[in-house]
């Protein structure tokens, strides 16, 4: 008769444990008990101040700090508040791309807001991301350095997308645009680079010649966030 609670968002109260901050609408691994699955924090109520206890307002998490969250998974988990039991009232963060755990959280119970139903904001999708949406001219004939940069790219969690149709070339700057609404990257190789470019494009040194080079030059550029 004391059945547990079976949702995919609730609030918690998450400790974070590394020095990359915990951003609102990243991707983690929740692990509880033997479960894991993906989510996300889309708020953080408040941060508590451990030595008064008071509340402050905050937009991210940093390394031992304690904070309200609203936790959003995506698929449902059976859970109890901490406080009834904490077997399936606490949960762990793990990064997703080093596997290593980052957080850990203590579950207070079901979230008393309606998830955001609004349009996706350009910054959420940033968050979501760890980018800026830009197109990068590599270069004509650079494909296989664009396909390498591509893959490594969705391997560290970003999203990006190789563009090398020379048809494409009369509407780059409208292909450019429904790319960065959608927060991607773009990577052009197009041989014929149009002079009437708008922002939100920029050229790669030639002098980059691998993957590991044009993921160091766009971390210095503040494309890529993490």
């Amino acid at each position: 008769d004391d059945l547990p609670l079976l949702e995919s968002r609730f609030l918690a109260h998450i400790v974070w444990m590394t020095e990359a901050a915990l951003v609102p609408g990243r991707q983690y691994l929740i692990k509880q008990n033997t479960r894991s699955v993906t989510g996300s924090v889309p708020h953080i109520r408040y941060r508590i101040d451990v030595n008064t206890q008071a509340h402050h307002p905050a937009t991210q998490l940093h390394l031992n700090e304690i904070g309200l969250c609203e936790v959003a998974l995506s698929a449902p988990i059976a859970f109890d508040p901490y406080k009834v039991c904490k077997g399936t009232g606490s949960f762990i963060v793990i990064d997703r791309l080093t596997n290593v755990t980052i957080g850990a959280g203590m579950i207070i119970g079901l979230s008393d807001q309606e998830e955001n139903r609004g349009r996706v904001t350009p910054e959420e999708r940033q968050n979501r991301f760890g980018q800026k949406p830009k197109t990068i001219w590599l270069g004509a004939h650079r494909q296989d350095l664009a396909y390498d940069l591509e893959r490594r790219l969705f391997n560290l969690g970003h999203a990006a997308l190789v563009l090398e149709d020379a048809s494409l070339v009369p509407h780059v700057n409208l292909i450019a645009a429904q790319l960065h609404s959608a927060g991607l990257i773009g990577l052009c190789i197009l041989e014929d680079r149009p002079p009437n470019l708008e922002d939100g494009h920029i050229m790669a040194p030639t002098e980059l010649a691998t993957a590991d080079d044009l993921l160091r030059w766009m971390s210095e550029q503040q494309i890529l966030l993490t």
